[in-house]
């Protein structure tokens, strides 16, 4: 008889253990989870480190003489508020020398205790009249510096500029870029939020 209380004892105990493991897995995968879902929402780099390598990046560019070169971009501390808790703080706004239509703004994206959540990229672009796509040549260039900026080939811009219908997405280590046709805005709009 004190063998089979024994027996059920150690068949009991077993089953409690099994339980209490379950319960310590789960809550593993549920941290697991929460820590993935963290690093899914914020970027490896910080916005100065940004400002540096795309300023590096334009330093680098190998331009003809007739480019506008895109500007340095600098950061300052003037944050404008969007629709509830996020804001918007403008790194970079040029046009053409040609004509004042046409041009680009660089803007990062901010939660309200202002860490970086995302980039956006506006070039001005028109079709003209034989439906040929005419983008802005100083928005052009600083895009191109801006997929060398995010460890994307240049020609990822044409890339997209090409199969975005009306959006294209692409993703490397870095970040996810999205490019969107705004046809009403006569913009694209690049997209770039922490990767996935």
């Amino acid at each position: 008889m004190k063998k089979l209380f024994l027996i059920l004892f150690l068949v009991l105990a077993g089953c409690s253990n099994a339980h209490q493991n379950k319960t310590d897995s789960q809550t593993v995968t549920a941290a697991e989870k929460t820590e993935s879902f963290k690093t899914k929402v914020e970027f490896n780099f910080t916005l100065d480190e940004f400002i540096d390598e795309y300023n590096n990046q334009i330093d680098k560019g190998v331009y003809d003489g007739k480019e506008t070169v895109p500007s340095h971009i600098q950061k300052d501390e003037e944050f404008f508020k969007l629709d509830g808790e996020s804001y918007v703080h403008v790194l970079a706004k040029e046009t053409d020398n040609d004509t004042k239509h046409k041009g680009y703004t660089l803007s990062s994206i901010h939660n309200k205790d202002k860490d970086l959540t995302g980039i956006n990229f506006r070039i001005s672009t028109a079709f003209d009249k034989a439906k040929v796509l005419n983008l802005s040549r100083t928005g052009t260039l600083a895009g191109y510096k801006l997929m060398k900026t995010l460890n994307f080939e240049e020609e990822t811009l044409q890339t997209a500029i090409k199969k975005a219908d009306p959006e294209y997405s692409i993703s490397n280590e870095i970040c996810k870029l999205t490019l969107k046709y705004q046809l009403k805005k006569n913009s694209l709009m690049i997209e770039i939020r922490p990767p996935q």
